[in-house]
């Protein structure tokens, strides 16, 4: 059966059903000219080359060592070729920017087909995952910050390597073998996520991609009998496919395809590298809340690949935050109120995001963004959690009872942080002209208050001389008319409670407490965040916010979650997060 996939007509439309990759062909579009002279690392000449990284002839590696005092990270390029051919060469614009931003590349190559089937190229890209850890300490490696990438089927490995669990066998003879095969982060092109031929003829009905003859040969099995096969055979069909080991421990994941969505899969070659493969997962993933993003047309000749790329190995391939805990920004009747700051490793002034939590103003604490503001420092920003003061009163006569420290306190202390971040602005590297903020329910308030007040509610805390307004804000789910929300919230007594009365006994607490009251042209750009079953605080607010800050001529977009109510779940709570940080991407990056 073999013979008759080494002709060369095979060898040929196997050479179309590959595409381009970064391992493997060069694109077809033309390469922008460059008149700036070659540097060191343009030479593209490896550290160490064909270094053998296991037993058999292919176990081979090329090796460039980027420059640093420190560990560096590194990114292992696995070449794709349907699993039959290619070789160890690398995108010149990948290894370039790599190497001039302080990452290592490895490119590795695996045994073909013709002369082992699978799991073995996965098994081969597993142990050269491992003896580059076993080579940390020489090679100036840092052996937590491990990425891969690959097109096609060195994109399907990749992949798999980074959602299998770890295959490290801490008693072997091997050293080799006692290394962890876990990856920080993966960035694909064209790749399949999975390799079950019945998975792949569900995803692509009333075709033939199935009968994929890489994929035939890739297991030795005949495609036209995929109903009938021995059990093992649909075992190995899972192990070798990536969705199969996806857990929510896994790393995050870019994936960029050369066709769109909606490309016709109008041949094989089109269909193997469709991004419905990429679709797929990003469903899956966004329900385990991993990042992965899917990107498309990537065959207009606009460079957008490995700016794509870069930007994301930089992200999760940096330095671990610096993390500061327990910062007091100020003090009210004795009770330190205090803020968590991550921050890039590195000099520079970074934008920052001030993260407040929720909890109706009398519950919640900072700590559930800590998770957050370490996100937001490995994307370039200064992350921040804020404390402030919360209300308190007797829960048992929550409907009938009054609270103490309620608003204006939790608007004080907002800003009295922010205040504070610009007084030690130089300090935590923050840049102060570039600082954003948002929050969940009463943190969506507290933000919006940040973003829409003037020198109203500084309260009498320290470092006046400095501003607290905020230069981009994203509200989630918070009450924008508090009012209204006291009459249509289900839970009104909140409201009652944090304003000191009903809007008939306190109205002008509910004005001055509600952001709408505030609402002028010149107030920053806001994203508001709602969900359209959401009880506690309406969608109505939302939309409230949306009208008048348009009537403003303010800057403000709506996103509403249908179907979603006080809090997003599944994949409209990674929607959620993608939103936030595009948004304050475009809003507090130069």
């Amino acid at each position: 059966m073999r013979d008759s996939f080494r002709s060369d007509r095979n060898l040929r439309l196997l050479m179309l059903l590959v595409g381009v990759s970064f391992g493997l062909m060069r694109p077809a579009v033309a390469q922008p000219p460059t008149t700036e002279p070659l540097t060191p690392a343009q030479i593209f000449q490896p550290t160490f080359a064909d270094v053998s990284y296991g037993p058999h002839a292919r176990h081979l590696m090329d090796v460039w060592l980027a420059e640093s005092d420190t560990p560096t990270p590194v990114l292992i390029s696995i070449h794709g070729g349907a699993f039959r051919h290619g070789d160890k060469s690398v995108s010149r614009a990948i290894l370039r920017e790599c190497l001039n931003s302080g990452i290592s590349v490895v490119a590795i190559t695996y045994r073909f087909t013709d002369e082992v089937i699978a799991p073995a190229q996965h098994r081969d890209v597993a142990r050269a995952v491992q003896f580059v850890r076993h080579k940390a300490k020489e090679w100036n490696i840092d052996p937590t910050r491990i990425a891969a990438t690959g097109g096609s089927a060195g994109a399907g490995m990749s992949l798999w390597l980074g959602f299998h669990d770890d295959m490290a066998d801490p008693d072997s003879d091997d050293p080799v073998l006692r290394e962890s095969t876990r990856l920080t982060c993966m960035a694909v092109n064209n790749g399949q996520s999975s390799y079950d031929p019945r998975f792949i003829r569900d995803l692509f009905p009333d075709t033939d991609i199935f009968e994929n003859s890489a994929l035939a040969q890739l297991f030795d099995v005949d495609l036209d009998k995929l109903d009938d096969l021995p059990e093992e055979m649909y075992r190995l069909f899972e192990e070798v496919s990536a969705m199969t080991h996806l857990s929510k421990e896994d790393a995050p994941v870019l994936m960029t395809y050369d066709s769109e969505f909606d490309t016709p899969v109008s041949s094989r070659s089109i269909g193997i590298h469709h991004p419905r493969f990429g679709q797929v997962l990003k469903s899956q993933m966004d329900k385990l809340g991993i990042e992965c993003r899917v990107e498309t047309g990537m065959t207009k000749g606009d460079g957008r690949r490995p700016d794509l790329v870069m930007a994301f190995l930089k992200r999760h391939l940096a330095r671990p935050p610096i993390v500061t805990e327990n910062v007091t920004y100020s003090t009210v009747d004795g009770v330190d109120l205090q803020l968590d700051l991550a921050r890039p490793a590195g000099e520079g002034a970074f934008p920052a995001i001030v993260f407040i939590h929720g909890g109706g103003w009398y519950a919640g604490d900072r700590h559930g963004y800590r998770d957050e503001i370490e996100q937001a420092a490995r994307r370039g920003y200064v992350g921040v959690t804020v404390s402030y003061r919360l209300m308190q009163f007797d829960e048992s006569m929550k409907e009938t009872t009054t609270a103490t420290d309620i608003f204006p306190a939790q608007v004080y202390d907002v800003k009295a942080a922010v205040r504070w971040l610009r007084a030690h602005a130089a300090e935590h590297h923050i840049d102060p002209n570039r600082i954003g903020a948002t929050g969940q329910s009463a943190g969506g308030h507290l933000s919006l208050m940040l973003g829409l007040t003037d020198a109203q509610f500084e309260g009498n805390g320290d470092n006046k001389e400095f501003s607290s307004r905020v230069q981009a804000v994203v509200n989630v789910f918070g009450p924008t008319d508090m009012a209204e929300c006291f009459r249509m919230s289900s839970v009104g007594w909140i409201f009652r409670l944090v304003t000191g009365g009903t809007p008939g006994e306190v109205p002008e607490a509910y004005r001055l407490a509600s952001p709408l009251t505030y609402v002028s042209k010149d107030d920053p750009p806001v994203l508001t965040l709602h969900g359209e079953q959401d009880r506690l605080v309406p969608i109505e607010q939302a939309r409230m916010l949306d009208q008048r800050m348009k009537e403003a001529d303010a800057s403000h977009t709506l996103m509403v979650f249908e179907g979603q109510g006080h809090g997003f779940v599944g994949e409209h709570r990674q929607k959620e997060r993608d939103a936030m940080w595009e948004f304050f991407e475009r809003h507090l990056k130069p």
